[in-house]
């Protein structure tokens, strides 16, 4: 066979490949358990997830109806426990570990019950603007010192509201679940699963 040729043959077969796959009406399916035409995954493997919201200082993410904690890396059940002032015991059994466990980086346990929320500090200074300056000079006010509240008169305080809007999906994993199973059960992508929950 000439030299010329084998340039034009691969060229007539790259055209007829093209022009076989021009008629093809499905699309692609991405993750190849088509079976022909006869059940598509298509839109489950391309869903979009949002991306996981980011944690407060402590690492808790606040739900309108639950609460977790993200893990640092190095950490163990009982040092996420000391920094939300949880009882480490309390967190390791609702989680299913034991307080000397090690976590990943990001992984994710969830708060037996919800913990204060983080107030922030007032300035004052930003609050009252220049209020405080334009004030006119007086005499000083003669304070006395107030007994301590009573520990009751403490804890009437009103709690904030949870936090309000969407919320993900809780599922408490079974003996012999897998990323796999639970990211099929929920028809989301398994990475994502595994990005939400610290998994990595």
């Amino acid at each position: 066979m000439p030299l010329s040729a084998r340039p034009i043959r691969a060229a007539l077969g790259g055209l007829s490949l093209l022009a076989l796959l021009a008629g093809c009406t499905e699309p692609l399916d991405y993750d190849l358990r088509g079976n022909f035409g006869a059940f598509s995954t298509t839109d489950a493997a391309m869903a979009a997830t949002t991306d996981r919201p980011a944690p407060d200082e402590r690492g808790i993410i606040a739900y309108p109806n639950y609460q977790v904690a993200v893990a640092r890396r190095g950490d163990r059940v009982t040092d996420v426990a000391e920094r939300i002032g949880m009882n480490p015991g309390e967190l390791a059994r609702y989680n299913g570990m034991e307080v000397d466990t090690r976590l990943r980086g990001g992984e994710v346990l969830a708060l037996p019950r919800r913990v204060a929320e983080p107030r922030a500090p007032v300035d004052i200074a930003s609050v009252a603007g220049q209020a405080i300056d334009a004030a006119p000079d007086t005499t000083p006010v003669a304070t006395t010192t107030l007994e301590p509240a009573a520990p009751a008169a403490v804890e009437a305080r009103a709690r904030p509201a949870p936090p309000s809007g969407p919320e993900p999906v809780r599922h408490k994993v079974k003996r012999g679940e897998t990323a796999y199973t639970i990211s099929r059960l929920y028809q989301v992508p398994v990475k994502a699963l595994a990005e939400w929950n610290g998994l990595g």
